[in-house]
């Protein structure tokens, strides 16, 4: 059984659904060495954007920006990722 670091493969597929997809975009809430999403940021760095430790305003920002795709102006559509801390 070949086991995989679930990180990076998800960095990994980040970056191959990039490549199928142009309207993907990354936003970031500094854990991108945590999520692996820095991969897609080396490979797409115009559709990266590392937000700082605010997920209240990378929401919001997710949200309009969705907004804005369906009055068609804007071409490209965010996907949001959260990571929660796992507690005992």
């Amino acid at each position: 059984m070949n086991i995989q670091d679930p990180r990076k493969v998800f960095g990994e597929t980040l970056v191959e659904l990039g490549k199928t997809n142009e309207r993907i975009v990354v936003l970031e809430a500094d854990l991108g060495k945590s999520t692996m999403s820095t991969l897609f940021q080396q490979a797409f760095p115009e559709r990266y954007f590392e937000m700082g430790i605010s997920e209240q305003n990378m929401t919001s920002f997710a949200r309009v920006w969705r907004y804005l795709e369906r009055l068609r102006l804007s071409i490209l559509s965010p996907y949001l990722q959260r990571v929660a801390p796992l507690t005992n």
